[in-house]
């Protein structure tokens, strides 16, 4: 089960503009079997939106809640209930609620920011699905609200930070998301999210150096980030440069109880 404190900390770990990315967007490698780097589906199904609403409605019973009362799919919702029902389905763990209801609430005010908050919830709910179907809907529809974003406005960069991410998890040529991911640093180099995901990506198709060079540019930014500094360390623990991963260990850690003292 996908607890209330993980769910919690994969919303903020997707947002570090937001908050992610979600993140800080801080991104996890994924303990669900959807995809790797390199891409595992050489075709994907058609997309339906029947076929979503059927997914939200088995982890919604999955999760020993019923539809209709607990959390209506179909049904015409106003927007203070459509508010509760998100903060309901954030509550009970459940990110594909959260993102249908989300949804909801962006065709009511038509606001780019909900449409991508519904995304990130969506690509959380994609990466932690038990099934591997399930999953991939999520993250195709993720795919359709940051396409409709980009639609009307080209230059959002969150949404295509996150449309980058969405295509190397899905399409079966990951280059395709990562030359989405490298126009977002072309055109801010110094982009948070994408040289995250881009040196995550690199640890996991064994081209480490070109990781290190991703998290060192993140450091260079915020020295004191204590997951920059961890991801430092794994990279060389990868690389068995056994002194320097002890160093940014041992630094990443000291960062993150003052980051724990911070928040008490």
């Amino acid at each position: 089960m996908f607890s209330k404190s993980l769910f919690s900390y994969a919303i903020v770990t997707l947002t570090i503009a937001i908050g992610i990315l979600l993140i800080t967007l801080n991104w996890k490698k994924s303990t669900a079997t959807i995809a790797k780097s390199e891409g595992i589906h050489n075709s994907l199904p058609e997309f339906s939106e029947s076929a979503y609403h059927l997914a939200v409605s088995e982890e919604i019973t999955e999760m020993g809640f019923t539809i209709d009362k607990d959390f209506p799919i179909n049904s015409e919702l106003k927007q203070d209930s459509l508010t509760t029902l998100v903060e309901h389905s954030i509550n009970a763990g459940l990110a594909s609620a959260a993102a249908l209801y989300n949804e909801k609430l962006a065709d009511l005010k038509q606001v780019d920011s909900l449409y991508l908050q519904s995304a990130r919830y969506l690509v959380v709910a994609g990466m932690s699905a038990k099934v591997e179907s399930r999953g991939m809907v999520f993250l195709q529809k993720a795919q359709l609200l940051l396409d409709k974003i980009l639609t009307h406005n080209p230059k959002n960069l969150d949404a295509k930070t996150l449309k980058g991410y969405v295509l190397v998890r899905t399409q079966p040529a990951p280059m395709q998301g990562i030359a989405v991911l490298q126009e977002v640093l072309q055109e801010d180099p110094n982009n948070l999210d994408a040289l995250y995901i881009l040196g995550d990506f690199s640890i996991e198709s064994g081209q480490f150096e070109k990781a290190l060079e991703r998290f060192k540019k993140l450091l260079s930014l915020q020295p004191f980030n204590s997951d920059y500094n961890f991801k430092v360390s794994e990279v060389f623990s990868r690389l068995n440069m056994k002194d320097s991963a002890d160093f940014y260990l041992k630094r990443g850690t000291e960062f993150r109880t003052k980051e724990t003292i911070t928040r008490q």
